[in-house]
């Protein structure tokens, strides 16, 4: 998990981590309110950090598990004890590490992206990757009408993810439509390596092979230059024929990368409605061509 990733969850769920107590008598407390810090610990319960205070939380059962509407229960002092040594220490240990996240890692730009790299094992083809990644952006990006400026602002430690800054909001909408078109393009990919490994499964000949690749390419190029055109349209981009090559280049590269396992974010801080912008990755096999959606509209 990225790191900004996991400040971003400590974060949602530490002002959360509190409670009320009183005394009763000399033996038994009163806890109340500590529901949402139970649940908030739930929510963090993924993380080694806090491994030892969440196995000791989940021993108080009569805490723990106590789904009381009242959201109250009545302890023992030495019980109440742990209660508050743990929540204590839980908090201790969330906000020292969102100190050091904070201190390994620059504050994101809300301008800025996060790429996934996909698993690749040897080195020429992480190379190629950023070299591909470059050409994608400052070929789309950098120009009058979008203002984008390429800048790296971080690799996130110990993940495959890396942060660029675009440079503007327009520039990072126009990601947002790059994505969008170039996981059509990927699906395409995906299911053109179905066919080729179920003919091949046939025992064709080489020469068919071929004739089936060159076709399922100049499908992939046909559909490239479509979601070319319908992206700059509707950004309402005047373009010239290097400006459009330059966009099916963008498209048609990412479509590959993304087929690889490329995965394009929005940054943490992004607006919402930029946010809103960028595909759901976790359902990235149901983006269809919005051009076939449009047409079978025209048809009706």
């Amino acid at each position: 998990m990225r790191l900004r990733q996991i400040r971003k969850i400590i974060d949602e769920n530490i002002n959360q981590i509190n409670y009320q107590s009183k005394k009763i008598n000399q033996t038994i407390a009163e806890i109340s309110d500590y529901q949402k810090a139970i649940d908030a610990i739930e929510n963090l319960s993924e993380f080694k950090f806090i491994q030892k205070e969440y196995k000791k939380l989940i021993k108080l059962e009569n805490i723990y598990y106590n789904k009381s509407n009242s959201d109250k229960v009545r302890i023992n002092h030495r019980t109440k004890k742990e209660f508050s040594n743990i929540i204590k220490m839980i908090n201790q240990k969330c906000r020292t590490v969102l100190d050091l996240i904070d201190e390994a890692i620059p504050k994101q730009n809300k301008n800025s992206i996060s790429i996934k790299l996909p698993d690749y094992k040897d080195l020429s083809r992480i190379s190629d990757f950023f070299k591909n990644i470059d050409n994608i952006l400052n070929q789309s990006l950098v120009n009058e009408k979008i203002n984008g400026k390429i800048k790296l602002q971080n690799f996130d430690t110990g993940s495959q993810w890396v942060e660029v800054i675009v440079g503007s909001a327009a520039a990072l909408n126009f990601v947002a439509g790059l994505c969008w078109a170039a996981a059509v393009i990927r699906k395409k990919h995906l299911e053109a390596e179905i066919l080729e490994r179920q003919v091949q499964a046939l025992d064709i000949k080489n020469d068919a092979l071929k004739s089936i690749s060159s076709g399922l390419e100049k499908e992939i190029n046909s559909l490239v230059e479509i979601e070319a055109k319908n992206l700059l349209e509707k950004e309402k981009m005047d373009y010239d024929n290097e400006y459009f090559g330059k966009i099916k280049y963008s498209i048609k590269t990412l479509g590959k990368l993304m087929f690889e396992g490329t995965e394009i974010h929005h940054s943490l801080t992004a607006p919402e409605e930029a946010k809103n912008l960028f595909p759901d990755y976790s359902k990235i096999d149901l983006i269809n061509s919005s051009i076939k959606k449009i047409d079978s509209k025209k048809s009706e």
